[in-house]
C-alpha cells in the first residue's frame, strides 16, 4: 500500500510505501499528483519485487533503514548510556546525508564532505546562564568525536556488508583525508605527595577497600574509573 503527500520544502510529491509492516519514505520525482501516484505504484512494486529475490538488507539500503537494523541488532544491546550515544552519531548523520540516502550512493568525496561539515561544530554556547554564570565559550568539537561520526558510517556499511552487501563504489576507509589526527593522551604521574598519601591509604584501609585502592595505585585510575573496571563499585 502507498500514499503520496507534498512536503512544503520539496517540489516533489513523497511517497510512503507500507510493506510488511514497515513504511519506507521516497521520493516519486514528480511534481503533480497525478504523475506521483503512478510513481510511487510503480517504486512499490519495484520494492516488492526486489525483497522477495534478494531480501529485505540487501535492497532497502537507505540511511534510516539500514540505520535501525544496525540499532536493533547491535545498537541497542550496548551497555550503559551506549545506545543513546549511537543515536546521537547517527542523527548527525541523517542530518547529513538525509534519511532516504541509499548507503550505496555514499562516495569517497561525500565522506571527505562529511568529516568537513562536522569539524565545523562546536559545543559551549558563550554568554551567561540564568544564575548569571558566564557559560564556557564555543570550540570546535574534538577530533576524536568528528573521528565517531565517520566511524559510525563505516559500521552501517560493515553491517551490510556481512550480510553479503557489495558497495562498488564504498569510500576508502584506509585513506588518511577522512580520519583527523587524534592528539595523543598525556600521562598523568603521581606527584610524590600523592604517592605518600596513597601509601597511607592502602596501609590504613579497611580490608574490603585495600584491593581498590591497590587497583588504582598500580593503574593510575582515579577512583569513579577504579570502582567500574574492578567491580566493587
Amino acid at each position: 500500500m502507498s500514499t503520496i503527500w507534498k512536503d512544503p520544502k520539496s517540489p516533489y510529491w513523497q511517497a510512503d510505501i507500507w510493506i510488511s509492516g514497515r513504511k519506507l519514505c521516497r521520493s516519486t520525482r514528480c511534481k503533480n499528483e497525478r504523475d506521483a501516484r503512478a510513481a510511487a505504484d510503480r517504486i512499490e512494486k519495484e520494492l516488492r519485487e526486489a525483497i522477495a529475490d534478494q531480501g529485505e538488507v540487501l535492497t532497502l539500503l537507505t540511511l534510516d533503514h539500514v540505520a535501525e537494523l544496525w540499532m536493533s541488532d547491535i545498537g541497542d544491546h550496548h551497555r550503559g548510556e551506549g545506545p543513546k550515544i549511537d543515536e546521537g552519531k547517527i542523527k548527525k548523520l541523517v542530518a547529513y546525508f538525509g534519511k532516504d540516502k541509499s548507503l550505496a550512493d555514499i562516495t569517497h568525496d561525500d565522506v571527505m564532505k562529511l568529516v568537513n561539515w562536522r569539524r565545523k561544530h562546536t559545543v559551549g554556547k558563550g554568554g551567561k546562564s540564568r544564575d548569571g554564570k558566564a557559560r564556557k565559550q564555543p570550540r570546535p568539537i574534538s577530533a576524536y568525536t568528528v573521528n565517531d561520526t565517520t566511524e559510525q558510517l563505516k559500521k552501517l556499511f560493515t553491517y551490510c556488508k556481512r550480510r553479503q552487501v557489495k558497495f562498488p563504489n564504498e569510500p576508502d576507509w584506509s585513506d588518511e583525508q577522512l580520519w583527523l589526527r587524534e592528539p595523543e593522551e598525556r600521562a598523568r604521574f603521581l606527584s610524590d605527595a600523592e604517592g605518600d598519601r596513597l601509601d597511607d591509604a592502602l596501609g590504613e584501609a579497611r580490608d574490603d577497600y585495600a584491593p581498590l585502592i591497590e587497583f588504582s595505585w598500580i593503574t593510575g585510575k582515579r577512583r569513579p574509573n577504579a570502582g567500574r573496571w574492578s567491580g566493587t563499585m
